[in-house]
């Protein structure tokens, strides 16, 4: 695809949500036409206080560490993740956390994390260092992730963070997942 076809698609938000939509029914992924394209940021934070490992988007989602119900992707609501962003902050309760973008505590940049997408380890253990705060950087936090990673509907994803010690006291971690996809 030549740079002046892309710029039209982006010129038009019908193409590109028609060319959105083939792409996803071209990776067979069903669509309900129903459902309109749109920005999703999906996130789940939670306390790594003492411990060396966390799971995050797995289990039941309790309100005050996600805004997602629950962490299966709803039927024919598929999300393409373009990005991650990670914040960190201490605090407690969670839900108090002043989140600053991007990871400076040693127990975290010296540890890493595994995307888990419907079962299948899609990003192996990607460095924190990927998030590396920078206050003066409005992209601070952020990953591009090297490929889109769909997150389809009726599916799970997981992410698994591991550090070399354990967390300090009151050390929350936050991940996003930034992208595009169908909702109501």
């Amino acid at each position: 695809m030549d740079f002046a076809k892309i710029q039209d698609i982006f010129l038009s938000p019908e193409q590109f949500q028609d060319t959105m939509l083939a792409y996803m029914e071209a990776w067979g992924y069903t669509i309900d036409k129903n459902k309109s394209l749109g920005g999703i940021v999906a996130y789940h934070q939670q306390s790594i206080a003492g411990l060396d490992t966390q799971t995050f988007f797995e289990g039941i989602p309790v309100a005050d560490t996600t805004n997602l119900d629950t962490f299966v992707r709803p039927q024919g609501e598929h999300f393409v993740i373009t990005q991650m962003k990670v914040l960190t902050g201490v605090n407690d309760p969670l839900n108090n956390t002043a989140w600053v973008p991007g990871v400076a505590a040693a127990e975290i940049i010296n540890g890493n994390f595994t995307l888990t997408n419907n079962g299948v380890n899609t990003l192996p253990r990607i460095p924190f260092s990927v998030f590396t705060q920078a206050p003066e950087n409005p992209f601070s936090g952020f990953y591009d992730l090297p490929f889109l990673s769909i997150w389809a509907g009726q599916e799970t994803i997981v992410i698994r963070e591991t550090q070399p010690t354990v967390g300090i006291a009151n050390q929350n971690v936050r991940f996003e997942l930034h992208g595009l996809g169908l909702v109501s």
